[in-house]
């Protein structure tokens, strides 16, 4: 039984024409599917080929992919925070366009959401990023992330993030850890992360 969390996921791309697709479908054909999908494209050379693949999709699939295209390179951190701007779900989750999401993921994340409702950012690089069966999730072994403990070593991946979309903080605008530092952040100001 779930409640009633909508999810947008958002992907960003930088020349990832060859893999996009892969990742589009892995997302479309969630058990638990998003309402909404955002490809931001971060000044790609492979923009044409990506925007044609995004066409045939919406024709095919029922939820819509949107497209946004930056006018310059900004990086992921700041691709993703513009893309959140139009989020208009409760919850937001991020992939890269070379990564995929394996079918169970979102079902399982909205599960531990509609369990631990205060909870803020739901991850888990063990127990969603790969095939599990349902015996093997057991809600009660799920823990709340420490903020000492991800201070010395950050083993959140980005792509593994379900998120509450009013969540104050955003990427921080670089090239590298941008992700490391939300983590950090909303930790520190005593939001939870379960991983």
């Amino acid at each position: 039984m779930y409640s009633s969390h909508d999810i947008t996921v958002i992907v960003t791309s930088y020349n990832e024409s060859a893999t996009i697709r892969d990742c589009l479908i892995s997302i479309l054909e969630q058990n638990y599917p998003p309402k909404s999908i955002i490809v931001i494209d971060d000044f790609s050379n492979d923009i044409d080929l990506t925007s044609n693949i995004i066409r045939s999709l919406n024709k095919i699939y029922k939820i819509q992919i949107d497209l946004i295209v930056n006018n310059k390179n900004i990086g992921p951190g700041l691709s993703r925070n513009k893309a959140w701007q139009f989020v208009k779900t409760d919850l937001v989750g991020f992939l890269d366009a070379d990564d995929l999401y394996f079918q169970n993921k979102l079902k399982y994340q909205i599960e531990i959401f509609n369990n631990f409702p205060k909870v803020s950012i739901v991850s888990g690089n063990k127990l969603l990023n790969k095939k599990i069966s349902n015996s093997e999730v057991n809600i009660s072994k799920i823990k709340n992330l420490n903020f000492y403990k991800l201070l010395f070593f950050n083993d959140i991946a980005t792509s593994s993030v379900l998120i509450k979309s009013n969540l104050k903080n955003r990427f921080l605008h670089t090239y590298y850890s941008e992700d490391y530092y939300l983590w950090l952040l909303t930790l520190y100001e005593k939001n939870l992360i379960i991983h």
